[in-house]
């Protein structure tokens, strides 16, 4: 199931509830990607397994889960669409269901093999983005049957960039957005700089060539966030490995470092010029005081998937953010689940950073949960400034995964 993440192929319904004062809204859309047939697969296969798992009903017996399971069905009393709300209810349990299979099943043996099935995801897309790039739309052909949305420079809000030699549009892969293609990329280059020490000679040249074309495929995203926790990853590897004395492979992070100066000078437009980004970040918080307003009128939440109709009745004109989520996971969770259940959440990733904190300070080699930090890090940041963690199928899924490894004591 890891290898097909990225892919967005698959029918989407379109009942009644996916329409919001008459416009369809794709994040509401029930679809059934390959991913979704794959889990549901790995439910009726191992659900006994999981479910008489001692973490596992150590984990469904806790009083705070329960709470947060109790909470998010309370906004059924009053919700704007009760089958929205069912509808969400029922990604959180696969989803769910889902962290608990990776905190539960996977076994420290498996670790490479994960790793090698995110690299080679990770490289098939950035070809792809890459020859999208070159080719400023896509490609169609087979790359529809992975997902791969028909676009070109012309297509309604296509999402593009401005140069001093005009505007370029920013590659897709199969994902929904750039930003999301930016996240995977870069998560797959961490768990990559995880594995690359610890393989053989020949191995090692093969994975860093992989990792070199992840890089490539990741600066042409021009996710500007992605794009700047990337270069302080680098920058802390290259400081880690010099201090190691590990000339060679030092000396090959001085020229990827040279790479990202060269890059952000050559698109200063993208990241050094705050006209051009100024009007992102206004567009980026634009919503949040609907969430706030949303907070404040339904304490106990919207209920799930029910931003969307709220947000309907406030927004008076169209505009590049209409009908879209709060870009930040934590006020778009307060809106639709209360402001009990994100203290929850909030909770469960800081006793998860903790844990994982703990178990980096009494380890004396570098072990996994190194890089899980690292990401679980990273996503808490890039979430709090956009949401596709919580709202696509790939960023549901991604981050239902870490969570479960973060969980798992097979594997540290």
């Amino acid at each position: 199931m890891l290898f097909f993440i990225p892919q967005q192929f698959g029918p989407h319904f379109w009942p009644e509830f996916t329409y919001v004062h008459g416009i369809r809204v794709d994040y509401l859309s029930p679809t059934i990607y390959i991913s979704t047939l794959l889990l549901i697969t790995l439910i009726a296969l191992s659900y006994k397994k999981v479910l008489q798992d001692l973490q596992t009903i150590n984990f469904l017996k806790n009083t705070k889960v329960l709470i947060f399971l109790t909470l998010l069905m309370v906004p059924l009393l009053y919700a704007y669409s009760i089958p929205a709300v069912y509808f969400g209810l029922l990604k959180v349990l696969l989803l769910l269901y889902l962290g608990l299979y990776a905190a539960t099943q996977i076994q420290r043996k498996d670790i490479p093999i994960i790793i090698l099935l995110f690299i080679i995801s990770a490289v098939g897309e950035s070809f792809l983005a890459i020859l999208q790039f070159i080719n400023q739309g896509s490609l169609q052909g087979a790359f529809y049957f992975l997902g791969e949305r028909l676009y070109t420079a012309s297509s309604i809000g296509i999402s593009v960039m401005n140069t001093t030699s005009g505007l370029l549009v920013r590659p897709y892969g199969t994902f929904p957005h750039p930003n999301v293609l930016a996240y995977f990329l870069f998560t797959t280059s961490i768990l990559a700089l995880y594995l690359i020490p610890r393989l053989t000679t020949n191995k090692k040249f093969i994975a860093l060539l992989c990792l070199l074309i992840i890089q490539l495929a990741l600066f042409l995203t021009f996710s500007r966030i992605i794009v700047v926790l990337n270069i302080l990853l680098f920058l802390a590897v290259f400081i880690y490995y010099k201090r190691k004395r590990f000339k060679t492979f030092s000396f090959l992070l001085i020229a990827i470092l040279i790479g990202f100066l060269i890059y952000l000078l050559m698109f200063n437009l993208r990241f050094l010029n705050f006209s051009n980004i100024l009007p992102d970040v206004l567009s980026r918080i634009e919503l949040a005081p609907i969430a706030l307003s949303a907070m404040r009128e339904y304490p106990a939440g919207l209920g799930l998937l029910n931003f969307f109709y709220y947000e309907g009745t406030v927004q008076t004109h169209f505009s590049s953010v209409y009908l879209q989520p709060v870009h930040n996971i934590f006020l778009l969770l307060a809106a639709e689940t209360g402001i009990a259940c994100v203290f929850l959440f909030v909770y469960f990733l800081g006793l998860t950073l903790a844990m994982l904190w703990k178990r980096l300070k009494v380890q004396t080699k570098i072990s996994f949960a190194l890089p899980l930090f690292i990401i679980l890090i990273t996503s808490v940041t890039v979430g709090s400034f956009d949401h596709y963690l919580i709202t696509t199928q790939q960023g549901q899924l991604l981050f239902a995964i870490l969570l479960g490894f973060s969980w798992n004591r097979n594997i540290q």
